[in-house]
């Protein structure tokens, strides 16, 4: 798949870990996972994972940013999930004894720590705490997936786009230098929102007639977030 093994990066120094559920683990069980796990680095466009192998382990992600993406009809991608530091992925196939249900990809230079599947499962039995913060994780994805089918009957192409852009910032603004410029392919936020490249591109100008947001080649430059809220319909 690619990946070379990296310098390892202690958890009790690693910045991305007070984003991840082993912000609750003590020093000596942080010691502990530094022990069993793996640091590996993947260029942008190479796979983690892939959609229906078999899982060894799960994926923290240290730096960087993953999307993951199932194949549908005719070969066609979809975009189910990103992913970026601090965030946990290759869990669900591990938990439900399944294979992968999607493909994990770079979408940037990425360095994720991989922990044994027996050494994962074996923490969570013995650390309540841990145990607790994975069972939250897992209540959100649940959640997450019932917002998508949500938006998806009830939501204008126009709003889930406005919806992707301010999710993008949030979610990779702890690697950005300047949150408010999204570096995305048009044609990814074309299967985040599941809608066509065309259709994004349209919008996308008409966003910038409106002075939403400008351009900066692929980058997009969030100048009006307050315009896209409450284009979306998101409240506290």
């Amino acid at each position: 798949m690619g990946n070379s093994n990296t310098e390892m990066i202690s958890c009790s120094v690693c910045k991305a870990r007070a984003l991840s559920i082993f912000h609750v683990c003590s020093l000596d069980d942080a010691a502990k996972i530094d022990g069993f796990k793996v640091c590996q680095s993947y260029k942008k466009g190479q796979e983690i994972f892939i959609e229906g192998h078999r899982p060894s382990g799960v994926y923290c992600i240290n730096t960087g940013k993953i999307k993951l993406v199932k194949l549908g009809n005719e070969g066609k991608e979809k975009i189910v999930r990103l992913s970026g530091a601090g965030d946990l992925i290759g869990y669900k196939a591990i938990v439900s004894n399944n294979t992968y249900s999607a493909s994990a990809v770079a979408l940037a230079d990425t360095r994720v720590c991989f922990i044994p599947k027996s050494d994962f499962l074996g923490m969570l039995s013995s650390d309540g705490k841990l145990s607790f913060e994975f069972t939250q994780l897992l209540c959100r994805n649940i959640s997450d997936v019932e917002n998508e089918v949500v938006d998806i009957a009830y939501k204008s192409v126009r709003e889930r786009l406005a919806e992707a852009l301010l999710l993008l910032q949030e979610k990779f603004k702890f690697e950005n230098e300047n949150p408010e410029i999204i570096n995305v392919t048009r044609e990814d936020l074309a299967t985040l929102i599941g809608t066509a490249k065309e259709t994004v591109i349209r919008l996308l100008s008409d966003f910038k007639e409106e002075g939403i947001v400008e351009s900066m080649g692929r980058k997009i430059v969030l100048k009006d977030q307050d315009a896209l809220v409450r284009m979306c319909s998101i409240y506290d």
